[in-house]
């Protein structure tokens, strides 16, 4: 999958809006779908470019490429306002029923969407789970001093039982291509000796997303963003993290820990040391993506808002609506059923 001129345009999702995200989703997930990927154009030159597919055997909905199975906020990437135009006028004239979900609630794409369906479609937009994120400065350079007296003695007594293992040693790896498939190995070994590993979400039990992983990292490496820290107590791995590191930040998109070594919290000592190397490196924000969770607020209370938005447009617009509706109905009678 390869359009001229992706890689110079911006979004504000990171890794999401990459050519080499939606390139490892095609080559790895995207078999039950047909793919469509939407450009719009000025003059011959690329203004904006948003991956869209097609479930095979339900032609009457659009989805954004990836959004449903990696469950990450999506955008479209653009070069300008006039870009995010062209594109929403061009989403809207397709006169498919198309559903965003995710979407920032930040990027222009919304309020162009909302415009370009006057008069010619429904535009609808709901709240959507939002991701949460740590804008850094430089009193980050010692995550410590952010947290209350209990706090930093808890993470005291943290680094001491993990002294009593051996050595404290954190390592970072931003590998070449050819070294992804052995760091991925220990990455997915550590992460699925914890709750990840128990709860079946992670990589060692969804063999798609693993999949996935490995084909972006590799592709993430090709262009020197991919980063992975690891965390060895006495010699053995205790933690490990997955990030890239683009556009001035870091996006965390997974991280394990070995629940052997739980009395020392190494997933916290992880957080802080890579908290303060992002610091050190001038990043603006560590991204945490999927969704706020206990653990991410003891990081950042600030959350980057999301919505779903759905078009409605064509003749293929009263079946998409009626599965909408549908669907609404299931989840609300799941929600009624729990205790």
């Amino acid at each position: 999958m390869s359009v001229d001129g992706w890689d110079e345009l911006t979004g504000d999702a990171g890794p999401m809006t990459t050519p080499a995200w939606h390139r490892a989703w095609a080559e790895t997930l995207g078999k039950p779908y047909r793919l469509r990927v939407l450009t719009a154009t000025d003059d011959g030159k690329l203004r904006g470019v948003l991956p869209l597919v097609q479930r095979r055997g339900r032609p009457w909905r659009l989805e954004a490429m990836g959004a449903r199975e990696l469950g990450e906020p999506v955008d479209a990437s653009w070069n300008d306002a006039d870009g995010v135009r062209l594109l929403a006028e061009r989403l809207i004239a397709l006169r498919r029923p198309v559903a965003l979900h995710r979407v920032l609630a930040e990027s222009p794409l919304v309020e162009a969407l909302t415009a370009a369906g006057r008069g010619r479609a429904v535009v609808n937009v709901r709240t959507a789970v939002g991701a949460p994120r740590l804008a850094l400065d430089e009193s980050w350079l010692e995550p410590e001093r952010h947290f209350n007296s209990g706090r930093r003695s808890d993470l005291r007594r943290a680094r001491r039982r993990a002294e009593a293992y051996g050595e404290v040693e954190f390592t970072e790896f931003s590998p070449v291509p050819g070294e992804v498939g052995g760091l991925l190995d220990d990455f997915v070994a550590v992460e699925g000796a914890g709750w990840k590993g128990r709860g079946g979400t992670a990589l060692a039990t969804d063999e798609g997303a693993e999949r996935f992983y490995r084909r972006f990292g590799e592709l993430a490496a090709e262009a020197g963003e991919l980063r992975l820290t690891f965390l060895r107590l006495g010699g053995r791995l205790a933690a490990a993290e997955l990030a890239v590191e683009r556009a001035g930040r870091s996006w965390l998109l997974k991280i394990g820990y070995d629940e052997t070594f739980a009395r020392c919290s190494p997933g916290t000592l992880l957080m802080l040391h890579t908290v303060r190397a992002a610091a050190h490196r001038g990043l603006r924000s560590v991204e945490f993506l999927g969704s706020e969770a206990p653990w991410t607020r003891t990081w950042t209370t600030e959350v980057r808002p999301c919505v779903n938005v759905r078009c409605f447009a064509g003749g293929w617009a009263p079946a998409a609506a009626a599965e909408d509706l549908s669907r609404y109905g299931v989840h609300r009678l799941r929600a009624a059923a729990r205790p």
